[in-house]
């Protein structure tokens, strides 16, 4: 396991500095269109995440994948928790700031 973690704190870098564009679907796809939910992959373990105004990836949960499909609950989880992260940012609850 550590060696995928050690993946993904890489995929981590690599996003923070070009984005998740330019990976291959073997690292990220999206698993909902829906609801625009994405995964990152690395090994077993998977992070799902969200796009906020097309820029900012926001993580919502990881979890190690156990069959081929992503688990309903997984996918449930990160559904519940965009809608939450967007509820409270209609609220005034988050404030995102941007590097000069």
């Amino acid at each position: 396991m550590v060696k995928y973690r050690d993946r993904l704190l890489a995929i981590f870098d690599q996003v923070s500095i070009e984005g998740p564009q330019l990976f291959n679907d073997q690292i990220s796809h999206q698993i909902d269109q829906r609801h625009g939910i994405w995964e990152f992959i690395a090994g077993r373990i998977r992070v799902l995440w969200f796009y906020d105004n097309d820029k900012l990836i926001v993580c919502s949960n990881a979890f190690i994948k156990d069959s081929k499909k992503t688990p309903k609950s997984e996918k449930q989880r990160a559904i519940s928790f965009k809608a939450e992260y967007f509820r409270q940012k209609d609220l005034g609850k988050i404030h995102l700031e941007e590097d000069s």
